[in-house]
């Protein structure tokens, strides 16, 4: 184990070494052909520190270099026609100032409201904006004219052009996500096969103390498993933009089996910690012993998900799919016979664990659970242009688009006329940093500044001590490589991330990378200052309007989260509907809930109430954990709806899921009233449901039913439901039920005092 996990960190970081290399080499080709290139190229590159704003914007593989391309060419076709046109009318004439500030935020309102381009459209096109308004970096004269635009989308497309000549260097590993993707999915099929060997030992273990000691050995296998798959998931992403002949759908299809594989191996580990502490023993009436199963289990899924992380085929391969590849695939599904003694089983108390687990087990080998694509019409109607315009502008305000823009705007006016005021010619720099820190609503505001403060501070200190050490342009510019290279890693680590890393190589990019500002030094202190500005004017903007500290985004969407949770339990209680689509609605939810409690937990708390991350952490613990069984009442659910002809099945068990599934919205729903400020006790009205109540009678149709598979994969379904919709109620009135009520009187506390 510990040498796979060498090879897998070796691994990881050359990949990361090769795209910083390649970033690195991309910086060299604007800065070699801005300080030496040919008059021809040199003339038009009139604003380099565009061009290293540009590349650095784009990510690590090919796929992400040509989605960034396309984001240039679409920032450019936004904002460069206007401007000439603009610039046409003009004339020679400059533009006052007065009047240049109110038409940039103008023009930012307009770019930051369509929801449809992506965040580096947006952050390209207000930097362009900037720059047509404020930002004059050369002394020729044609800059005043139509030609000082022509020169401004030179330097962005060629920022651009630089990034994608450097990534198709196939030395010294190849960029492409593709390639990446399959490398980490062979490091995930590793990571499975040792997980089953430890599960199998823990269901052969012969008592719970052992059993205990083997689940705490899975919990870093566990936690590798969901980064991995995490940047499989960016990686098929990225990898939609890299040959679109090169069948990319068997990459989605790999990453949907890798999400039911890791699924079913959550399920087992669930059964195992709600297993008895004593060994189960059973009759061995067929003469195969669930050791035995479960041995026959875990070496099956082995070979099953080795083979499918070695099925990537060629990325130069044109061909489709073929017949061949069906039979393979065919071949592939291995069919155990689950034979459980199910007289024995059934006489054990609490025996829906096991159940549940032999369902886990076959969720492992078998394709997964169905990802059927949703049914229900959630289509608007059309009506009339009034009616659209209505809704188009309904949706705007619900969706905050308007209020984020309007920040955005002021933002960046503000930046640019304090910049103006206090650092005056290097003033532009105050909007070049409000343009690039545009968020979109979606990042934490401190911690976000604060990592962009402080990254800017490493990089302009760094140029300043190259600037002092070095005389020679080409020696300062060879300086940069080892400095972009920590930078690529630098957007890897928890304490800077991105804005932290991009804004401390482009802070020495444009100290070290341009020859035309006259004083290095003084241009690195002017723009330090104005970078400062810059951040002040957006953290001004945020609170004269609406905080958005990453605590305020996580109290928000964990009433988002409970809201879907709600949706989700009422979409299961119908047949006509295909709850899928709401499934994956709530675990993207609980990502995000994740995401802004983990930048919550280092944003400073000034004079704000201190965020309680301990209660937010178990509750997206105990919001995971309801999720998958959510999961996993669906996928049973369905199985069971194929034995339509057992009528006594068919007519009972609808009823009995309803029931109970009708309470656990009750619940759900009262956690919601609970957040809204009604500290009820809604929740104490429900009294613990007896599930033996109706369900003995249903377990003694279904043994009253004979022998065979398919007694089997009824008692199965029907005993994991049972786990599945006992642990909901367990997780919702035991756990998430008192952090919510904690988190409600922390906050009513903090503002009585």
């Amino acid at each position: 184990m510990v040498a796979e996990a060498e090879v897998r960190a070796r691994t990881l970081w050359s990949m990361r070494l090769s795209s910083a290399l390649r970033t690195a080499v991309a910086c060299g080709i604007v800065g070699g052909a801005t300080l030496y290139g040919p008059k021809a190229i040199s003339g038009h590159i009139k604003f380099p520190s565009l061009s290293y704003l540009v590349l650095m914007l784009f990510g690590d593989t090919l796929g992400d270099v040509l989605g960034g391309c396309r984001d240039t060419l679409c920032a450019v076709l936004q904002v460069i026609p206007a401007a000439v046109l603009g610039r046409w009318c003009l004339g020679r004439r400059e533009l006052p100032f007065g009047a240049a500030v109110p038409l940039m935020m103008a023009a930012a309102f307009l770019v930051t409201l369509p929801a449809a381009p992506s965040l580096t459209v947006k952050r390209i096109a207000l930097v362009l904006i900037v720059l047509m308004a404020v930002g004059v970096d050369s002394d020729d004269e044609s800059d005043t004219t139509v030609v000082h635009v022509l020169h401004v989308a030179a330097s962005a497309g060629f920022g651009a052009m630089a990034s994608l000549l450097a990534f198709l260097i196939p030395f010294p590993l190849p960029a492409l996500a593709y390639h990446r993707m399959k490398k980490l999915s062979e490091f995930y099929a590793g990571n499975a096969c040792t997980m089953a060997k430890l599960l199998k030992k823990g269901f052969s273990s012969k008592n719970g103390t052992e059993r205990r000691e083997i689940l705490l050995r899975t919990k870093p296998i566990s936690e590798t498993q969901a980064k991995l798959l995490q940047a499989i998931r960016v990686l098929e992403e990225e990898s939609r933009w890299e040959r679109a002949w090169s069948r990319r759908d068997y990459c989605s299809k790999i990453v949907g089996k890798l999400n039911n594989v890791e699924l079913a191996m959550r399920g087992i580990e669930y059964s195992l910690t709600a297993s008895p502490a004593s060994p189960l023993k059973f009759d061995d009436q067929d003469g195969h012993s669930l050791s035995a199963f479960w041995a026959d289990v875990s070496i099956q899924f082995q070979l099953h998900v080795m083979k499918q992380s070695q099925r990537f085929p060629s990325f130069f391969s044109r061909r489709g799919r073929t017949a061949a590849d069906d039979e393979e695939e065919t071949a592939m599904k291995v069919n155990p016979s689950l034979s459980l003694p199910l007289t024995s089983l059934s006489q054990v108390e609490n025996h829906e664990w096991a159940c549940f687990l032999f369902s886990c087990a076959d969720l492992l080998i078998h394709s997964g659970v169905p990802q059927q694509e949703s049914k229900d019409s959630d289509e608007h109607p059309g009506g009339t242009v009034a009616d659209r315009f209505k809704s188009c502008f309904r949706w705007l305000i619900r969706g905050g688009r308007i209020e984020t823009s309007v920040r955005c705007a002021a933002a960046l006016g503000l930046a640019v006329v304090m910049g103006e005021l206090i650092a005056q010619d290097d003033g532009r720099w105050a909007g070049f940093m409000a343009a690039t820190a545009f968020a979109d609503g979606k990042e934490p505001l401190l911690t976000a500044a604060n990592a962009r403060g402080q990254g800017t501070a490493i990089g302009s200190v760094f140029a300043l001590i190259c600037l002092h050490a070095f005389h020679q342009p080409g020696i300062k510019l060879l300086a940069l490589i080892p400095w972009v290279i920590f930078v690529r890693f630098l957007r890897h680590s928890k304490l800077y991330g991105i804005p932290g890393g991009y804004s401390s190589g482009v802070a020495a990019l444009m100290i070290l990378g341009r020859d035309n500002y006259g004083s290095q030094e003084g241009f690195a202190v002017a723009r330090l200052t104005s970078v400062f500005i810059g951040l002040a004017c957006i953290l001004m903007a945020e609170f004269f309007t609406r905080s958005k500290r990453a605590s305020t985004k996580a109290r928000k969407q964990l009433y988002v989260t409970l809201r879907i949770l709600k949706d989700c339990i009422k979409s299961l209680q119908s047949e006509q509907h295909n709850p899928n689509h709401h499934l994956q609605q709530l675990e993207n939810s609980i990502r995000a809930l994740a995401k802004y409690v983990s930048d919550a937990k280092s944003e400073p708390d000034f004079w704000f109430l201190p965020f309680r991350a301990s209660c937010y952490e178990k509750m997206i613990a105990s919001l995971s954990t309801v999720s998958d069984m959510l999961r996993f009442v669906a996928h049973n659910s369905q199985m069971l709806r194929n034995f339509k002809q057992y009528f006594s099945v068919q007519k009972e068990f609808p009823e009995l899921l309803y029931n109970e599934l009708q309470k656990l919205e009750k619940m759900v729903g009262s956690l919601l009233q609970i957040l809204d400020g009604s500290m009820n006790e809604t929740c104490k009205d429900y009294q613990p449901i007896d599930t033996q109540k109706n369900g003995g009678e249903l377990w003694s149709v279904i043994l009253e039913m004979g022998t065979g598979s398919v007694k089997q994969r009824i008692f199965i379904c029907v005993g994991a439901v049972e786990f599945c919709i006992k642990t909901c109620k367990r997780e919702i009135r035991g756990a998430l039920d008192v952090l919510v009520r904690e988190i409600v009187r922390w906050e009513n506390n903090h503002l009585n005092h």
